[in-house]
Formats: C-alpha cells, sequence, structure tokens
C-alpha cells in the first residue's frame, strides 16, 4: 500500500504570558548580573569569576534551541529553531489530538523549562513520559507514536490537529487511532 505524504504547511510558535514572563526574568538576572558586577567592579566571591561571567552564555544557548514554528509536509515533523531543525517522521504516527495545557502538573526530567521555550524530557500523570516543543500551554498538540509521545504548540492548534488526522487516517488501519474517545 502507497503511504499518503501531506503538502508541506507552517505553523508559528506563539509565546504565551508565561513563557514571557519567565524568558524575561531569567534574561534580567543572566545579563543583569554580570553588567552589575562590571559597573560596580565587585567580583563574586566563593567561585571563579569565568563561571559567573559566563552567564551571558547561558542565555546563548537558551535561545539556539528556542522553537520558532513548525512544519508538516511528506510524511514528516520539522520543529524549527534558530539556524537548524529537529525533524521527526510521521510515518508510525497514530494518533493526534489537541489538548489545552496537556503539559499542566507535569515535572520537568531533562531540558529547559521556561528561558525561551519549554523543550526537553517531562512528564505527567495525563501523558507519561513526553517531549515537549511547546511555547504556549494553551495550544498543546499531543502526537502519540509506538514508541513515544511529543507536544508541541503551533498557532493553530486546531488546523495543525486536522492536517495530521487526515494523514493518520489515510495511512493507518482504521482501528489503530483514536481521537476524542471516536474511532
Amino acid at each position: 500500500m502507497e503511504r499518503a505524504s501531506l503538502p508541506s504547511s507552517y505553523f508559528n510558535a506563539p509565546w504565551g504570558v508565561l513563557l514571557s514572563v519567565m524568558t524575561l526574568f531569567g534574561a534580567v538576572i543572566l545579563l543583569g548580573l554580570p553588567a552589575y558586577t562590571l559597573y560596580t567592579d565587585k567580583v563574586p566571591s566563593g567561585g571563579p569569576s569565568w563561571l559567573f561571567y559566563g552567564l551571558p552564555f547561558m542565555l546563548l544557548l537558551a535561545y539556539f534551541f528556542t522553537v520558532r514554528g513548525y512544519e508538516i509536509g511528506g510524511d514528516e515533523l520539522r520543529i524549527m529553531r534558530p539556524g537548524w531543525q529537529k525533524i521527526f517522521s510521521l510515518r508510525n504516527l497514530q494518533s493526534v489530538d489537541f489538548v489545552p495545557r496537556a503539559m499542566r502538573y507535569s515535572i520537568r526530567t531533562f531540558g529547559n523549562g521556561g528561558l525561551f521555550s519549554f523543550v526537553g524530557n517531562y512528564r505527567n500523570d495525563l501523558l507519561g513520559p513526553y517531549k515537549a516543543y511547546a511555547t504556549h500551554f494553551h495550544k498543546t498538540v499531543v502526537l502519540k507514536f509506538p514508541e513515544r509521545t511529543i507536544v508541541v504548540t503551533p498557532d493553530e492548534p486546531e488546523k495543525f490537529r486536522d492536517i495530521l488526522l487526515q494523514f493518520v487516517h489515510q495511512n493507518n488501519e482504521p482501528d489503530i487511532y483514536h481521537t476524542h474517545g471516536e474511532k
């Protein structure tokens, strides 16, 4: 059976209020502490000064992993980053659903928890372990694969879901996928 492919569609990754506040607060600390130290000529005691002055590079590193948008096309999902992209095959996608606040009560096990994005490994009671590539908690779309769960936050979550549901319906047996409890 020949697999269907998707036309190319791009979705922005909008920032929610929480991400905006956390990024602003983080940037003020990571840039402000070294700037204040340079201005007052007071080097912090108890540690190497290069570590303290390296704080702005943490901001740059977090920016490098920012989620800028999502592109779906062919049989791939591309997580757009500044200057690069993370690519996931959609071939084994079992289900996709728009679940606002799906990341609620999550515990971050590894990753970035709010400096330009929420990216990394998380877990909660609703989803179990999952990978997040998120910027807005109210726009969460959950993609389930046999081996993993991915959460993304496109600007048009319903449209994003509908495009991927069409792909799932065309490429999977009818009783394999589920969405909102429907078969």
